[in-house]
Order: C-alpha cells, then structure tokens, then sequence
C-alpha cells in the first residue's frame, strides 16, 4: 500500500507576526525531504504542528486522505525526532531500546557495528553523537509510516553523519522522511525533493544553486 503525508494551508501566527503563512506539502513512503530555513524560520514550529503537538491557527494533516488533528497518536502513524534527548538518562541502551521497541527486535537492533558496544552503558553516559545515532535508529526502527528528523546531524562528527545518512536510507523503503537541518550539504546527498522556508513561506527549490538564488546559500 502507498502511504501519503499531505501538509496543507497551515498558518501560524505569533502575537501580530505570521511565522508561517499558508504552507503545504506532500511526502510518500518511500522519499526523504529536505528543508532548509535560517534559525527562527519556523522549522521546528512546522514540525511540531504535523506531529500533533503544537498549535495553529489553521492547519490540515492528512494521512492516506483522512485528516488527524494528532497524527502522533496514530500507531503507524509519525515520529517526531525533537532537538532534545527523548530517552530516559537513568537506562541502559538496552533496556530503553526494549521500552521503545519491544524485546523481539533487540538481537536484530543491536547487530551494529557502531552501537552495539554501548548496550549496557547508561544513556547518561553516550557522547551527543552516540545519543543522536540511537535516538534516530530507534525511530526509524518502529512501525510509523513516516518520521520527522529536527537537526539530526545537530553537533554530531562526520563520522556519526556517516551513519546516521546510512539509517535514513536503509530505512527509506518504508518510510516517508522529512529531514530540517542547516549541514545543507549531507541533506542535499541523501534527499530527493528540497524545499526553503522563507518568510513564512514554504517553498520547493531543486538544486544547491537555488539554495543560493534564495539567499539560504552565499555564492
């Protein structure tokens, strides 16, 4: 079955000032998204507000035509990965990959070169890297039809960057992504459509030079 996000006229004011004016988009099971946005655009707002958590004053979030003001309550519905750790610092990798994911997929889930050496250690104790890597492995990794990635290579090493692009294409056939970061250039790699939010405005862009004509990019 093909599975559809559609995005469609949201509006988000704050005080007197529209932060996003009339944005829509669609994503498929199937494709990565990109989108780009100065801090302050409205990124992580446009997140939020698909995901379910956050307000508008005007929005429609369909799934397969049937619109849900809180996708995040569907079961197969999205993940949302926030710039903020979402595991518990008191737990094992193991045992909050056992909560997440349930006991059945912790062999396959930890057949990982770069992680499986910290299943016993405490959250508290991964590198940013190693957290950002087991945070987006878990997400990809359960049954929602689509997955919304806020900054995931936010203070990461390229090394890390490496693996996480690798988890996003491998998890590509059965899932929708829709990547926001400002390292540009490792979305642009693994992307398929691009979009700049500008202005409050939404819009799709299909090459790096578009990223400058927008004035997201120098020259």
């Amino acid at each position: 079955m093909s599975y559809k996000l559609e995005v469609d006229s949201i509006i988000k004011k704050f005080d007197e000032k529209t932060l996003l004016n009339d944005v829509s988009m669609t994503c498929h099971r199937g494709e990565v998204i990109a989108i780009f946005g100065r801090n302050g655009a409205g990124k992580s707002t446009l997140f939020k507000i698909i995901f379910g958590t956050e307000n508008a004053d005007n929005k429609f979030v369909r799934i397969n035509n049937h619109v849900f003001q809180k996708p995040y309550l569907l079961p197969n519905g999205v993940q949302y990965l926030s710039q903020d750790s979402f595991l518990p610092k008191q737990l094992t990798v193991e045992n909050a990959t056992s909560l997440f994911l349930g006991k059945t997929k912790l062999k396959v889930f930890f057949d990982d070169e770069f992680l499986k050496e910290f299943a016993h250690k405490k959250i508290a104790t991964l590198s940013k890297g190693v957290l950002r890597y087991l945070e987006i492995k878990l997400l990809l990794n359960d049954d929602s039809h689509f997955c919304l990635l806020d900054e995931p290579y936010q203070g990461v090493s390229p090394l890390v960057i490496e693996h996480i692009n690798r988890l996003i294409i491998e998890a590509k056939p059965d899932k929708g992504i829709i990547i926001s970061d400002h390292n540009y250039s490792n979305a642009l790699a693994i992307a398929d459509r691009f979009y700049v939010l500008k202005n409050g405005f939404l819009k799709a862009v299909t090459s790096q030079r578009e990223l400058v004509a927008e004035g997201y990019l120098s020259s």
